[in-house]
């Protein structure tokens, strides 16, 4: 790293810091990375003076996308809602398949997630009847092609 005046990522400072802009990162915020334990005595002294690598000299970072929801539906308390307009239904005679055509848009403030778990996984149903009613049954859920953000 000496040898190279570079971190061990291998970039410096500078280079990281113009490609995360680049590429629409802000907010980057560096930490000092503390090994160890602190002895009880040394708990006055500063933060920056026991780090084994001070922020200013390390790339451990954080960074948002720029334009990217921060909240997702990961996050519980996000609001989460939609518009979905059928565009098409064709029932395929010979094969007893329906085709649906649909526009779903986010309306709310969180990212739709494609690939979560379960918890914020949103997908894609058709229903027969209202949820909870005697005569609900509800076809295959299908996943969303990528993640959606608001909009």
């Amino acid at each position: 790293m000496a040898r190279f005046g570079t971190l061990e990522n291998p970039f410096t400072r500078e280079y990281l810091d113009f490609l995360l802009s680049e590429l629409g990162f802000i907010g980057v915020k560096r930490y000092h990375a503390i090994n160890g334990l602190i002895p009880e005595d040394l708990g006055g002294r500063s933060v920056e003076s026991m780090t084994d690598s001070p922020a200013r000299s390390s790339n451990n970072l954080t960074a948002v996308k720029q334009g990217a929801s921060v909240l997702t539906t990961l996050n519980c308390d996000g609001h989460t809602s939609a518009s979905i307009s059928i565009v098409s239904v064709e029932l395929i005679d010979g094969d007893r398949t329906l085709s649906v055509k649909i526009n779903v848009t986010n309306t709310g403030k969180t990212t739709w997630m494609q690939n979560a778990r379960w918890h914020g996984r949103v997908t894609v149903a058709v229903r027969s009847a209202v949820l909870g009613s005697q005569n609900y049954s509800e076809l295959g859920r299908i996943s969303l092609p990528k993640d959606v953000e608001p909009g």
